[in-house]
């Protein structure tokens, strides 16, 4: 009876532990923050992928100045987003993105220049 009482406990014990290690390796992604880069031949990477809570900033790695936006909807609305101009290796303030989806940032003088930041729709991470 002891041996069954002692089991039940480690097993008890074992489950609660994986349960907060599983807990804190889904928070240890949270809060990271990714540089993009934005150059004379573009963003890079073009594509970036990352979880929910993360921040992205950009990073002028060019010869100008260069101005990342986030377009708004509508005729003539406000970028939702917008750096400033960025000297060459100035970088940018950061944003944080808590919900899922994608969105689209482009050099506002060349916006042939762009990046699209990717986050998971259902979940935290990925």
């Amino acid at each position: 009876m002891k041996l069954r009482t002692a089991l039940a406990a480690l097993t008890l014990t074992l489950v609660l532990a994986g349960g907060f290690a599983v807990q804190t390796a889904a928070n240890a992604s949270r809060g990271v923050v990714f540089t993009v880069e934005i150059g004379d031949r573009g963003f890079n990477p073009q594509v970036c992928r990352i979880s929910r809570d993360n921040l992205v900033q950009f990073k002028n790695v060019g010869t100008v100045a260069r101005r990342v936006i986030r377009p708004g909807s509508g005729l003539n609305a406000e970028p939702l987003f917008d750096s400033g101009n960025l000297a060459p290796g100035q970088t940018s303030n950061q944003e944080v993105f808590p919900h899922g989806g994608t969105v689209k940032y482009s050099d506002k003088d060349r916006p042939e220049f762009s990046v699209t930041i990717v986050l998971p729709v259902f979940t935290a991470e990925w």
